[in-house]
């Protein structure tokens, strides 16, 4: 079993999905080819993109965006932004989970003061191994750099390569902590209990 927190939403409308059915391919974006992107699943996903993949100890986390067409001719398309958790098997991947947001483009913006965009998820096996991950997009070129402390006592850092970033924990349940860096490590922006539930671990 596993359990998934939705996104955490900041001030733009958006729409959150999530998908943890399991997949096995020959190479990361293969596996992610596979989902069905988009929120209908009658609609397929275009200009799929890879934004770039971070390695953790069982595997790869890929992030990736891609453009939702949208039947409504008056109504932009959404972009999806995603990221996809993926472990070894034998001579391929396998998805273990998954999850992503759509931002519709036709409508105002998220502020660059908020810095980023950000959210997370939780995840458990039927072994009991728990994982803890945030990940989002910057909104100001003024961020270098996104930390984040977890409810295990790990702090892991991300230099958000093409403007996104992930962070993922192994035995970890919730993010406790996310400090928004600017250069030299100057730290723009704090946010407590990332995933807005209460931990007495953090």
């Amino acid at each position: 079993m596993r359990r998934l927190m939705l996104p955490l939403i900041g001030l733009l409308a958006l729409f959150a999905s999530s998908c943890s059915s399991e997949r096995v391919a020959a190479t990361p974006e293969q596996v992610v080819r596979q989902n069905n992107l988009c929120p209908s699943p009658t609609t397929q996903a275009q200009d799929f993109r890879v934004l770039g993949t971070r390695q953790w100890s069982q595997g790869v986390v890929v992030l990736y965006s891609a453009i939702c067409p949208s039947s409504d001719r008056q109504q932009a398309s959404p972009q999806i932004l995603g990221h996809s958790v993926l472990v070894s098997k034998g001579s391929g991947w396998e998805q273990i989970g998954n999850d992503s947001a759509e931002f519709f483009l036709d409508r105002p913006q998220l502020p660059p003061e908020e810095l980023v965009w950000y959210g997370g998820s939780n995840y458990s096996n039927d072994k009991g191994e728990t994982y803890a991950l945030t990940y989002g997009k910057l909104l100001s070129p003024e961020v270098a750099a996104v930390e984040i402390t977890f409810d295990n006592g790990k702090i892991l850092r991300d230099e958000a390569t093409n403007g996104v970033f992930v962070l993922i924990s192994p035995g970890a349940n919730h993010s406790c902590q996310m400090r928004v860096l600017g250069k030299n490590d100057k730290i723009l922006r704090r946010i407590n209990d990332v995933n807005f539930v209460q931990n007495n671990r953090c």
